[in-house]
């Protein structure tokens, strides 16, 4: 459908299905130089592939990035891909990849007691490796309830004392927050 349409002044793009599919990624580079618009939010439902990051990196007009765990199947290589593609390095004095992000959102079926600890360290990466225009986390938990250990609630009381506002939301509230994500515009 992207291939036959034009938008302009287009902010937010939700893409539904299997994002790995590199054709998705260059249909929707087509519609982006088409429509000559620069869209603030991505929201993809499923697996966040090399295509799309090269996307993510060409247009920086993205400033926000929710991805959304959509196959119980792929749910490792969905986080894996989540995590690596906004962890910073080992070397703090290296710049975040895509810098300019200032909202990334994540929401997965089930959690684990490592999954909190995962995505605190992936914070935590990015926001001291300086240069960072992150402002918001926000992880949902659909299945399961978001109940991270002691020391994951004191780095999230860290990260959040140092200006980072980070959410966690599970069950009947995450459950509406991804509609919210999927279904609504404007849901900052």
């Amino acid at each position: 459908m992207l291939e036959y349409l034009r938008a302009p002044i287009v902010e937010e793009i939700v893409i539904w299905g299997h994002v790995a599919d590199s054709e998705n990624c260059t249909h929707l580079e087509r519609f982006l130089i088409r429509s000559s618009c620069s869209p603030r939010s991505l929201r993809l439902r499923g697996l966040l592939d090399q295509s799309m990051e090269t996307i993510l990196q060409k247009y920086p007009s993205f400033i926000e990035v929710a991805v959304i765990d959509a196959d119980e199947d792929e749910e490792r290589k969905i986080l894996s891909a989540f995590l690596a593609l906004f962890s910073n390095s080992k070397s703090v004095s290296s710049a975040p990849a895509l810098p300019y992000v200032r909202t990334i959102r994540f929401a997965c079926r089930h959690t684990d007691a490592i999954l909190c600890p995962l995505l605190l360290t992936m914070l935590e990466s990015r926001w001291n490796a300086g240069k960072c225009a992150l402002k918001t986390a926000e992880f949902i938990f659909l299945d399961s309830p978001a109940r991270p250990d002691p020391q994951s609630v004191a780095r999230i009381e860290e990260l959040r004392g140092a200006g980072l506002q980070i959410s966690l939301l599970s069950e009947d509230d995450a459950v509406e927050r991804v509609n919210q994500w999927l279904f609504t515009a404007g849901w900052t």
